[in-house]
């Protein structure tokens, strides 16, 4: 069974119930050599899901342990300063009581399937980087110049 389609434009591929999320998508990024991408579509469920809310100087987690039907999943990905994929994900989430939960993604696990479609710009890159010494790392994306 195939689990991963590639062209220059587009990324797409299945995770398995049982996988854990982050490691496994760095892992497919790293391997497939894509540092600029754009997740466009994601279907599936998740459990052990930890959302965030950013209050500006911390996050607020919240960790919900049933299977979740992904909702919505968005994100970037970009190349940090050593070259490696930095995978920033936002979700929501609909549990069997049709309650939606969402935030930042930090970490789920998939519970049956999950099937990710990346978009590839060619014409940018995305980098993650601080844009002064003392704060977090940002989104810094830079394209080619039209003419």
């Amino acid at each position: 069974m195939k689990r991963l389609a590639r062209n220059d434009d587009w990324l797409a591929f299945r995770l398995d119930d049982g996988v854990d999320f982050f490691p496994a998508v760095k892992a497919i990024l790293v391997a497939e050599d894509v540092t600029t991408a754009v997740l466009v579509a994601a279907a599936g469920m998740m459990k052990d899901v930890t959302i965030g809310w950013n209050r500006g100087d911390q996050y607020l987690r919240r960790t919900v342990e049933e299977p979740l039907e992904i909702l919505g999943l968005s994100g970037t990905v970009s190349r940090k300063p050593n070259g490696d994929p930095f995978f920033h994900a936002h979700g929501t989430f609909g549990d069997s009581l049709h309650r939606a939960w969402g935030g930042h993604l930090f970490r789920g696990t998939v519970k049956e399937t999950c099937e990710l479609v990346f978009a590839l710009p060619q014409a940018m890159t995305f980098y993650r980087m601080p844009l002064a010494p003392d704060e977090l790392p940002r989104f810094c994306p830079e394209g080619k110049e039209r003419s």
